[in-house]
């Protein structure tokens, strides 16, 4: 029922009783159960049409959209958890938005000192793994380069070649080859015209005390 002399209006049902209120071109509305103190719900209903143009300001469609959370958290300073009201004014429901308001600004600090540590650590992290990927690199190649360094500074040994040796041929195999005193005493005896000593007479000479090669002179023959 709607009465233009009144500043509240309600509506009961079967179930539900239906508070509401014109604020400019919008209504507030509460639900209320029909066993509810109307003379609370009315100063809950007051308390609540001065806590929307408190907290969004001017009313249209946009500042209530914008301001809408805001709104939730109002009404949920005003009113408990079983649906009653609380014995709040107007200042205390704003002090305690600004609380809240502050510890959500700190939560919110919070989150993103955390978010900044992460990201800064996780780029420390990269940089070490780079760091670590260059070092190996470097030591790699390094390495690579003193063995190539060594391998240049090893002597290499190259096989001399081999002389080729000739051999003069002989007429056939010979026994008991003159030896090089043999061959002086021969040519001296062929000089002076001497004649060697026969074996025989060779071993009873070396049985003598005084081991001498005696050469006789050979017999001219007559002219």
């Amino acid at each position: 029922m709607y009465i233009e002399s009144r500043q509240h209006t309600f509506i009961d049902t079967e179930s539900v009783r239906y508070v509401y209120q014109p604020i400019e071109n919008f209504f507030l509305l509460l639900i209320t159960n029909k066993t509810s103190n109307i003379v609370e719900d009315l100063h809950t209903m007051q308390l609540m049409a001065k806590l929307v143009p408190d907290i969004c300001g001017p009313l249209t469609e946009a500042h209530i959209r914008e301001k809408q959370f805001d709104l939730v958290f109002g009404f949920d300073e005003l009113l408990n958890a079983g649906g009653h009201s609380e014995n709040i004014n107007l200042a205390q429901i704003r002090t305690n938005m600004e609380m809240e308001s502050h510890e959500e600004k700190l939560h919110l600090m919070i989150q993103k000192t955390k978010q900044e540590n992460a990201i800064a650590d996780m780029k420390r992290q990269q940089q070490r793994i780079k760091e670590e990927q260059r070092e190996k690199a470097r030591m790699e190649k390094a390495a690579g380069m003193s063995s190539n360094t060594f391998k240049s500074s090893e002597p290499t040994y190259t096989e001399a070649p081999k002389l080729s040796v000739a051999t003069s041929k002989t007429s056939g195999m010979k026994l008991g080859g003159s030896k090089p005193g043999n061959s002086f005493l021969d040519a001296m005896a062929a000089e002076d015209d001497l004649k060697e000593i026969p074996p025989m007479a060779m071993a009873a000479a070396s049985m003598a005390p005084c081991t001498w090669r005696v050469m006789t002179p050979s017999r001219r023959s007559a002219a």
